[in-house]
């Protein structure tokens, strides 16, 4: 795979990662994703600084805590919402990285070979 083919593949991940996130309420997360170009290829970034949450639902700004990234968290438990100090999690975007990567990869395949089956 060539660095462009690379590249392509990269702005696929990206670009399915934020349409996962099109209903999310701030667009935190897809927003501050980047793509930086490294020895052996490309690499995503999807720093999503953690903000005062409370803050926002009561008045609607994003002020970051720097405390670190919850986009992995996300990954792995899906969506949170705070109510009465109790942490509820909903489960939406439950593994959008796996997914993001799958469609990805599919859709990427199947550009150059129309008839190809990724299997995993």
């Amino acid at each position: 795979m060539n660095k462009n083919e690379q590249l392509q593949l990269m702005n696929l991940i990206k670009m399915n990662i934020t349409l996962e996130f099109q209903k999310c309420a701030s667009g935190n997360l897809k927003n501050t994703m980047y793509i930086t170009e490294t020895p052996t290829g490309y690499e995503l970034h999807i720093p999503a600084p953690r903000y005062n949450q409370k803050l926002f639902r009561e008045k609607g700004v994003i002020k970051y805590t720097y405390r670190g990234s919850y986009a992995s968290e996300v990954d792995i438990e899906g969506s949170s919402y705070w109510l009465n100090h109790k942490k509820y999690l909903t489960g939406n975007h439950k593994d959008y990285a796996d997914i993001a990567v799958e469609k990805s990869v599919n859709a990427f395949v199947k550009s150059k070979i129309p008839n190809a089956k990724v299997k995993y």
